[in-house]
């Protein structure tokens, strides 16, 4: 072992503490600029690294939290927070973690974590890359304005109908609410959510 290799006894691996901070950095400044994650980048270094699943997942949720929070006073500090939606989704995103937490017990304890959690990281990124990568090739051709998105009819007829500062239309409480819901299964379930569910959901049904 090198002199700027350290050994992580929970991981059971030995990791170099310059690319260990490197990471950190680049998942911190890639959160503060679009609100990501560090799921997106964290999990798949540590699961290369050797880092067993549940370790890598419960890592990446720590980091995730100490990115988010100052992230959060950053946005805050300039009055860019909307509060009553953030409430409300974190009111979801609690319920979701519990209900992700439970998910993995019962894929960890049928041997099955090592096999779905993988599977359902990479679907979430192939689907959300899609989705992303399409629109931002509509706007380029100037085929698609993201600024007049409508919400979907449906959310339209939910109840529980209220007005949110960063919408500019009524939305049922229960949109954001399940926004949240799915965002905290994800991070619990395999270590993204935040960003990388949350602000595209936002967009299109919000």
């Amino acid at each position: 072992m090198s002199f700027f290799e350290i050994y992580l006894p929970v991981a059971e691996v030995n990791a170099n503490v310059p690319v260990l901070i490197f990471v950190g950095l680049i998942t911190g400044i890639i959160g503060g600029l679009f609100g990501l994650g560090g799921g997106l980048i964290v999990i798949p270094y540590l699961l290369l690294s050797g880092v067993p699943v549940p370790v890598a997942i419960a890592t990446a949720t720590n980091q995730m939290t100490a990115g988010t929070l100052s992230s959060f006073v950053a946005y805050a500090r300039h009055d860019r927070v909307d509060y009553k939606l953030a409430v409300i989704m974190l009111i979801g995103s609690i319920a979701g973690s519990l209900l992700g937490m439970q998910i993995f017990n019962y894929l960890s304890a049928h041997g099955e974590d090592d096999t779905v959690v993988p599977m359902i990281f990479l679907g979430i990124l192939v689907i959300i890359t899609y989705t992303t990568a399409k629109d931002a090739i509509l706007i380029l051709l100037k085929k698609h304005d993201p600024t007049k998105q409508k919400p979907l009819k449906f959310l339209r007829s939910l109840p529980f109908q209220a007005k949110f500062r960063s919408c500019d239309s009524m939305h049922s409480i229960l949109t954001p609410m399940l926004i949240g819901l799915v965002g905290g299964v994800l991070v619990s379930l395999v270590g993204i959510g935040g960003g990388f569910i949350m602000i595209p959901a936002m967009l299109y049904l919000l």
